[in-house]
């Protein structure tokens, strides 16, 4: 086998010639990028007119099978995007972008574990950048219990112009897709592991984000199969770890910090989230789950520790209403993850 590298990639992806078409797709500049990111998988962006993205969404496996067979390549991520927005009456301009082409930081919330507040935290920091003026979406990967539904405040099936390509929900300036959105809320999905990965990709392929500054995965809990191949196949800027100070959630924290060291994510921080409780009637904090005992993890693993996120009432309700805490401007606990916003606006260069 050659060695694999850009000029590599390139001349096997010369031999493929989309349907209806006389000439191979790098000929046809459809080739928009070849780049190798963290975990060594190779992310390789299509971009195709909007009016046959419909008709060639198969060049996605077309592309991957022969960069298998041909340079033995399987850490593949292929995403397929339109070029131009399709024919509209309307005089605004739609984006119709397809798939993470065009966002520059994909950045996974991760726990290693359920229960310690990870999808309220996503919800929360996506809102703050967003009134921030980045453009900013949420990609709920929790398949078996999604919840970002319900905490943005949105419901109902997402529309699909053509049964494929997916149009995300939008509320508070986030747009936002959940499988949450195409099941009854009672209902379980009782899938496999590959059911699940394909129905994850679907989502994370087949939506029309458009353009971003930041795309929050919404981590499923552990360090499994799910988890694995997001962190193996997507392009990842890195990974938020959040636990809660108590040495039992520190203990799957250090799970996730592995899983991503692993595959060669970066981890851009953690965050220590129910820190302390602050009673409304005295103000008095008390320290249900321990204290600081995330920031002594990130110190001992010479990690940066973004900040701190208290257990509070109105964490819960804004939650469960879907209308996040960080709306409310002048909020002490809107201040924190502005603090956060801040560091991460930083480590990115913002």
């Amino acid at each position: 086998m050659p060695d694999v590298n850009q000029d590599t990639i390139r001349a096997v992806l010369q031999t493929i010639i989309a349907t209806g078409d006389t000439h191979d797709i790098v000929t046809q500049n459809y080739v928009s990028l070849i780049r190798q990111t963290h975990g060594n998988v190779w992310n390789i962006v299509i971009e195709l007119p909007y009016e046959r993205v419909k008709h060639l969404l198969n060049l996605k496996g077309i592309i991957e099978n022969t960069l298998k067979e041909r340079l033995d390549l399987t850490q593949i991520h292929v995403a397929i995007t339109a070029q131009n927005a399709s024919p509209t009456t309307d005089t605004q301009p739609h984006d119709q972008s397809v798939g993470i082409g065009k966002i520059k930081h994909i950045i996974a919330i991760a726990s290693g574990k359920g229960g310690v507040g990870k999808s309220t935290f996503t919800t929360n920091l996506a809102v703050t950048l967003s009134q921030q003026k980045f453009r900013v979406g949420i990609l709920d990967a929790d398949i078996y219990g999604p919840s970002q539904g319900r905490m943005m405040g949105v419901s109902g099936a997402p529309d699909s112009p053509d049964g494929k390509i997916i149009i995300p929900k939008h509320n508070h300036g986030v747009k936002m897709i959940s499988i949450s959105l195409m099941v009854a809320e009672k209902t379980a999905l009782v899938w496999r592991g590959p059911m699940v990965q394909s129905a994850l990709f679907n989502l994370l392929d087949q939506t029309q984000w458009g353009e971003l500054d930041i795309l929050l995965i919404d981590m499923p809990p552990g360090t499994g199969d799910i988890a694995l191949s997001l962190s193996q196949k997507t392009p990842l800027s890195g990974a938020i770890i959040i636990s809660t100070p108590q040495d039992i959630a520190l203990l799957d924290a250090r799970k996730a910090i592995s899983m991503f060291e692993r595959v060669s994510v970066p981890i851009l921080g953690l965050v220590e989230n129910m820190s302390y409780f602050q009673c409304a009637h005295c103000g008095e904090k008390e320290t249900i789950f321990g204290t600081g005992g995330v920031k002594k993890e990130a110190q001992h693993n010479n990690m940066k520790f973004l900040g701190d996120v208290p257990l509070h009432t109105q964490l819960r309700i804004g939650a469960d209403d879907g209308i996040p805490v960080a709306l409310e401007a002048h909020n002490p606990i809107t201040q924190n993850f502005k603090k956060i916003t801040e560091e991460l606006k930083n480590i990115l260069s913002l």
